[in-house]
């Protein structure tokens, strides 16, 4: 039987349970009547884990082919049940060009090309399993698709240092189900790189469409 102001989500409870060593039943079942609750359980990155937030991490490096350009897209698909955030995106270029990130318009929930797997950078698992592979794609293109919309545009010099695009935390990208970033390297036949790390968590039930 449903309790007066009852908590529905339940991974409040069970990082609270988890960094205690709480035992028995939740152990925050309520909020208050009045307008009175604070939230504020983030601790520090070492234990966003027991928030079911799980970390990532991968890099792709375009060598330099002659007459191509090339496309790289983040996307987490329409049907992954989780939410992502992008915590730093850096880049890096041998050769001076426009590197442009784009978002999804009319082009549809879609990879640019082969995707690849990626695996947690963190081993402590908080879910019952025994990997936790991301649920983001990531996807290349070295036909430089240039599809989406500009949404920020980063002119790199030629061998400079790598260029780190969010430098706090309200600079992070939220990527939802359905939606895509892309970065596209305007120069053929160069070589560039890029960084990404990021963390997800599943969808919680008001957030669902």
């Amino acid at each position: 039987m449903a309790i007066f102001n009852e908590i529905l989500v339940g991974r409040y409870n069970r990082a609270l349970q988890k960094l205690l060593g709480i035992k028995g039943t939740p152990p925050v079942r309520q909020i208050a009547g009045e307008i009175t609750p604070a939230l504020a359980m983030f601790y520090g990155v070492d234990n966003r884990f027991l928030e079911t937030w799980y970390r990532y991490a991968f890099t792709f490096d375009q060598p330099a082919i002659p007459g191509l350009t090339t496309a790289v897209r983040f996307r987490n698909p329409a049907n992954s049940a989780i939410m992502a955030v992008l915590e730093s995106v850096k880049i890096w270029s041998a050769g001076a060009q426009n590197i442009q990130m784009r978002q999804r318009d009319t082009i549809g929930d879609v990879n640019l090309g082969a995707s690849s797997q990626i695996q947690g950078i963190e081993r402590r698992q908080f879910l019952p399993t025994t990997t936790q592979r991301s649920n983001v794609n990531i996807s290349t293109d070295l036909a430089g698709n240039q599809q989406g919309t500009i949404v920020q545009l980063f002119p790199m010099p030629a061998g400079g240092s790598p260029l780190e695009t969010i430098t706090f935390e309200e600079q992070e990208w939220v990527i939802d189900p359905g939606q895509w970033f892309q970065w596209f390297g305007d120069l053929a036949n160069t070589r560039w790189v890029i960084d990404f790390t990021w963390r997800e968590r599943p969808l919680e039930e008001s957030e669902r469409q």
